[in-house]
């Protein structure tokens, strides 16, 4: 199950936790040999990508965990879309261009800043 983060439109501070195993075992899966990673995300139920973030690893890359800097990226959204819901895709790209790309959509919300 996906917990819906939930995110405050003008804040550039929080930064979103990955942590990424592999579904037959349940192990972290190893990012050692990660060549890049990248989070693209749009509004729920459209289909322009209004940003594309660019995820690092934390720690040990063994432990399989990225952190995703949100910076500027909620201070710039489009008019009228802030109150609501996005999802985003997270993609990797391992040597020889072999990517991996999360199946299930990661869903937050935006609300208005006071």
């Amino acid at each position: 199950m996906t917990t819906l983060s939930k995110l405050v439109e003008q804040d550039s501070a929080p930064d979103e936790i990955f942590t990424l195993t592999d579904q037959l075992t349940g192990a972290a899966l190893d990012l050692t040999t990660l060549v890049s990673a990248a989070f693209k995300f749009r509004a729920l139920n459209t289909t322009t990508v209004l940003a594309t973030l660019v995820p690092t690893v934390l720690g040990t890359p063994t432990a399989g965990q990225l952190t995703m800097p949100w910076g500027t990226t909620l201070q710039t959204l489009p008019a009228g879309s802030v109150p609501g819901f996005f999802e985003g895709e997270l993609k990797l790209t391992f040597p020889d261009s072999k990517i991996l790309s999360g199946y299930n959509p990661v869903q937050f919300y935006v609300r208005k800043s006071f």
